[in-house]
C-alpha cells in the first residue's frame, strides 16, 4: 500500500480549526498534526512529543521577538489525552466525507460493519475472509469497539495467539470503528499494517434502507406505511386496549422490516380490529382532524394490507437469516438471490396497487444491494463454496459429484411470533410459565443438535472421501506426474493459472472412478476459458477495470510466478484447502499493489477462480 497522500487528499492546515471558529485549542491543533502526520494518539502523549512541543514553541517565541519586535510570552503547553481525542473525532466527523473519498480512491478500507448481533458480523465476515476457516476471524465486542484508539486495536490484535497472516482483517461495530477507532486515518487502511481488508455495509442495513427509500420514491407504499401507523396509533390508546383485549407491541419504527411486524400485529388480529374499525369506535382523545383522517378505516383492513404483507415476508425472511447464528456471509449473495427470486414469483398474483408497491420494492432492492450491498463480492465469497461450483458444473453440463451438506432455503427460514405480539394469558401462573420455557428450551437445542449432527454427518463423509483419495494415491505419485506436465519455463502468468487449472480437474478424474476422464478432460477445457478470461471486454464484471489491465496479464511475474508456484502443485491435489486458494490471491493481490493501480482488487481475485456467467447471477 503507498505510504503517502497526494496534497488533493490531505487534510487542509487552514486557520480554521475544528471545533471553535478560529481560536483553536491546542487539543484540535495536535488532533490536526495527528491526521496530517498519520502519527497515533499514543505517540502525542509521550514525553518527547511535549518536548518537541515545546522546542517548537520556543523557537518560534525567539523568532517572533527577533523579526517582529513582538514581546509576548507562551503559556504552559498542556493538554489530555482525552481532549485530543475528543478533538480527533470531531475532525473526523466533520471531515468524514473527505476520508472515504479518500478510502475509495485508494482501496484503503477498514471492516466496517453495523449488525444487531454477533451472528451477522460472524456471516458477513466470512466474505473479505477465508469462507471456510471461521475459526481465523477476529471479532471487537461492540462496547470497546466505538471506544478503543488505535493504538488500543493493535494492542489487542497483538495478543491474539493467531497466524497473522491468515487473518485478512479485523471487524469492528459500525462507522464508529472508522471515525473514532482513527483506522481511516492510517496510510495502511487497516487495524494492523498490511492487512488487506475491505469495507462492507451491513446487509441488514441496506435492506432497511432499501424500504425507506421505496417510500419516497412510490407515494402509495407511502401511503400504505402513514395508514399502517394510524391504526397502530388508535389501538395504542389505553381506553382501545382495555376495550378490545389488544396488546399493541412496541415496535419502534427503526427495526428491521417494523412494517412487516406491524402488519403481522394487524392480521394476527384481524376480527378484532376489523369490528373496531367498521364499527367507527375510536379513541374520544383523537382530534376532529385525525377523525376526518381515519375516515377509511370504517370499510375495515383494505386487500391492499395483506399484498403488503405478502410482498415484505420474503424481505422479513432475509433479514432474519442475515441476523441468525447459522448464516454464513459465503451464502448472502444465495439467499439475496433467493429473496428477489421470491419477490418475481409474485407479479401477476396481487392487486394493481399491489403490483406498483412489488415493482418499486423489487426495483429499489435490487439497486441498493448492487450499490451498497458489494453484491459482486458477495458473489466473489459464494464462488468458493462447494455448492457455487456444483451449481456451475450442473449449468454448464459438466456432471460431477460434489459433497455437500444441505443448506436452509430462504422460504423455508420460519417468521416467528413475535412474545411482544401475544396477549398474556392471566392464567398462566409462575410455575407454569417456567414449564413453557422449559419446553421451548428443550426445542430449541433439539434444533441446534438436529443442526449440527447434520454437518457431522456431512464432514464424517468427506474425511471418508479424503482418506480413499489419500490411500488410493499413497506413493504421491499422482502430483508429481501432474505437475512434471507444467512446463517449467512458462513465463505467462495467465498460461500458468490455466494450466494448473486443467492439471486439478485431470487429478480429479484420475482420483474419483465414478468421473469420466474424457468428460472432465471437457469440463476442464471449458472451466478454464469459463473462469479465466483474457479479452477486456469479457472482464468487466459491471465495474471498469484499470484502462491498462493488460499489463497484469502479460507481464513476465516471474517473481510472482516463483511464489504461486508450490501453492499452484497444492491446487492440484485433492487436499487443497481454501486457505491455499486465499495465498494465491494474496500473491495476486500484491502484484496489483506493486503496479500502483487503483482498480478493485476483489476483482483480480474474481476473475481467476470464479468467473461466474452473468446470466446465471444477476441480481
Amino acid at each position: 500500500m503507498p505510504n503517502y497522500v497526494p496534497a488533493e487528499h490531505q487534510v487542509e492546515n487552514t486557520q480554521q480549526a475544528v471545533g471553535s471558529g478560529n481560536d483553536p485549542s491546542l487539543e484540535e491543533i495536535i488532533a490536526r498534526l495527528i491526521a496530517s502526520l498519520y502519527i497515533s494518539l499514543y505517540a502525542t502523549m509521550k514525553p518527547a512529543f511535549k518536548s518537541f512541543l515545546e522546542s517548537f514553541a520556543k523557537w518560534l517565541k525567539n523568532k517572533v521577538n527577533r523579526e517582529q519586535g513582538i514581546n509576548f510570552t507562551i503559556p504552559d503547553i498542556e493538554f489530555t489525552r482525552r481532549g485530543v481525542r475528543e478533538a480527533l473525532i470531531t475532525l473526523g466527523k466533520t471531515d468524514s466525507s473527505r476520508g472515504l473519498k479518500f478510502c475509495e480512491e485508494f482501496r484503503i478500507f477498514s471492516i466496517s460493519l453495523d449488525c444487531g448481533t454477533h451472528g451477522s458480523r460472524h456471516g458477513l465476515f466470512s466474505c473479505v475472509c477465508n469462507p471456510g476457516k471461521t475459526d481465523r476471524h477476529q471479532f471487537f465486542d461492540t462496547t470497546i469497539s466505538t471506544n478503543w484508539t488505535y493504538e488500543d486495536y493493535h494492542t489487542w490484535f497483538d495478543s491474539r495467539k493467531v497466524n497473522k497472516n491468515h487473518v485478512a482483517g479485523v471487524v469492528g461495530d459500525g462507522l464508529p470503528a472508522q471515525v473514532k477507532g482513527l483506522c481511516h486515518w492510517r496510510p495502511e487502511g487497516a487495524l494492523f499494517p498490511g492487512l488487506q481488508t475491505v469495507y462492507i455495509r451491513c446487509l441488514n442495513h441496506v435492506l432497511n434502507n432499501a424500504i425507506v427509500h421505496a417510500r419516497k420514491q412510490c407515494p402509495l407504499l407511502n401511503e400504505l406505511m402513514n395508514r399502517v401507523h394510524q391504526i397502530i396509533i388508535i389501538f395504542k390508546n389505553h381506553d382501545m386496549r382495555a376495550r378490545y383485549k389488544i396488546r399493541v407491541p412496541s415496535i419502534p419504527e427503526t427495526r428491521w422490516l417494523y412494517i412487516y411486524d406491524t402488519l403481522f400485529f394487524i392480521f394476527d388480529n384481524l376480527e378484532t380490529i376489523n369490528t373496531a374499525l367498521r364499527s367507527g369506535d375510536l379513541p374520544l382523545s383523537l382530534s376532529r382532524a385525525t377523525r376526518e383522517q381515519l375516515q377509511w378505516t370504517r370499510d375495515g383492513i383494505p386487500p391492499l394490507f395483506k399484498d403488503a404483507l405478502m410482498i415484505f415476508k420474503p424481505l422479513k425472511q432475509l433479514q432474519l437469516w442475515l441476523e441468525s447464528n447459522k448464516s454464513m456471509g459465503a451464502y448472502a449473495f444465495l439467499m439475496i438471490q433467493q429473496c428477489q427470486g421470491m419477490l418475481d414469483e409474485m407479479a401477476g398474483r396481487l392487486t394493481p396497487d399491489g403490483e406498483e408497491i412489488l415493482r418499486s420494492i423489487t426495483t429499489i432492492f435490487k439497486n441498493d444491494m448492487k450499490e451498497y450491498g458489494r453484491i459482486d463480492l458477495l458473489r466473489f465469497a459464494f464462488g468458493f463454496t462447494p455448492l457455487a461450483r456444483k451449481i456451475i458444473r450442473d449449468k454448464k453440463g459438466f456432471g460431477g459429484k460434489t459433497n455437500y451438506p444441505p443448506i436452509m432455503q430462504l422460504k423455508d427460514v420460519q417468521v416467528p411470533t413475535i412474545p411482544s405480539l401475544r396477549i398474556i394469558n392471566r392464567e398462566i401462573t409462575f410455575e407454569k410459565l417456567g414449564e413453557i420455557l422449559e419446553e421451548e428450551r428443550t426445542e430449541r437445542v433439539d434444533e441446534v443438535a438436529e443442526h449440527d449432527e447434520e454437518i457431522q454427518q456431512a464432514e464424517e463423509e468427506q474425511m471418508l472421501n479424503d482418506d480413499h483419495a489419500a490411500e488410493t494415491n499413497a506413493d504421491g505419485s499422482r502430483n508429481s506426474l501432474v505437475w512434471d506436465v507444467v512446463d517449467e519455463e512458462i513465463k505467462d502468468l495467465y498460461t500458468f493459472m490455466i494450466t494448473i487449472l486443467r492439471q486439478r480437474a485431470i487429478a480429479e478424474s484420475t482420483v474419483d472412478p465414478t468421473i469420466n476422464k474424457d468428460d472432465r478432460a471437457k469440463e476442464l477445457s471449458d472451466a478454464s476459458d469459463f473462469f479465466i478470461e483474457q479479452d477486456d471486454s469479457h472482464l468487466i464484471n459491471g465495474h471498469h477495470l484499470a484502462q491498462n489491465d493488460g499489463k497484469f496479464w502479460y507481464m513476465n511475474g516471474i517473481k510472482q510466478l516463483k511464489a504461486i508456484r508450490p501453492i499452484g502443485k497444492r491446487m492440484m491435489s485433492l487436499s487443497c484447502s481454501e486457505a491455499d486458494v486465499e495465498r494465491v490471491i494474496s500473491e495476486l493481490r500484491k502484484t496489483r499493489n506493486s503496479m500502483n493501480e487503483s482498480c478493485k482488487e476483489e476483482y483480480v481475485a474474481c476473475r481467476f477462480f470464479i468467473k461466474l456467467n452473468d446470466d446465471q447471477f444477476d441480481i
